[in-house]
This record gives C-alpha cells, sequence and structure tokens, in this order.
C-alpha cells in the first residue's frame, strides 16, 4: 500500500513520507514476530530473503546479460516494442508506427 502511494506523490517528500511509513509497518510487523515466537526468526525470514534474490538473480543473469549486450551494441529496439514512459526502449514508439505505416500500405 505504501509504495503505490509512493509511487502516486506529486513530491521528494512525500516519497520519503510514504517510505518512512513502509518501514514503520516493517519494523511493527518485525517485533510482532520476535514477540509471537522468537528473536532469531526475523533473521531467519531475512536470510531466506536475500536467498531468493539471490536465486532470481542467478536464474535470470543470462537474459541480463543478452539484455546489456543488446544495449552497448546500439541495435534498434525489438519489433513491435513499446515504450514505457519511464525511457525504456527509447525509439520503440516510432519504430511500431513505420511498422504499422508500411502493413498498411
Amino acid at each position: 500500500m505504501f509504495a503505490a502511494l509512493a509511487g502516486l506523490s506529486g513530491s521528494i517528500g512525500g516519497i520519503v513520507g510514504f517510505r518512512a511509513g513502509w518501514g514503520l509497518g516493517n519494523a511493527l510487523f518485525i517485533a510482532k514476530m520476535v514477540d509471537r515466537w522468537n528473536i532469531h526468526v526475523p533473521f531467519v525470514a531475512g536470510a531466506v530473503a536475500v536467498l531468493l534474490g539471490v536465486l532470481v538473480l542467478a536464474t535470470s543473469h543470462r537474459t541480463l546479460t543478452e539484455a546489456d549486450r543488446r544495449l552497448a551494441s546500439g541495435a534498434p529496439a525489438v519489433e513491435g516494442e513499446v515504450a514505457d514512459e519511464f525511457g525504456g526502449a527509447p525509439d520503440a514508439i516510432d519504430a511500431e508506427l513505420q511498422h504499422e505505416r508500411a502493413t498498411r500500405r
């Protein structure tokens, strides 16, 4: 919830505030875990989260390396790809429009 609100906020102060609320919520949740079970549970949960992150990065390493290689080579965007508002695939919209115009003729 705090992540969505931070994304919708219109200022840096709003983002920082929502991130602080998110951190407070996490701290209260971890305190409740300690209170309910024991002091080791949050550390085990953190270790599991780190291991899951390592697993995700290790399994997607080939895909990320290929994406980096394509970006470095300056190859044009993938055909049919649509750019997002955050700057992904800079000329994808132009390439898509050119492709649509060419197929109409």
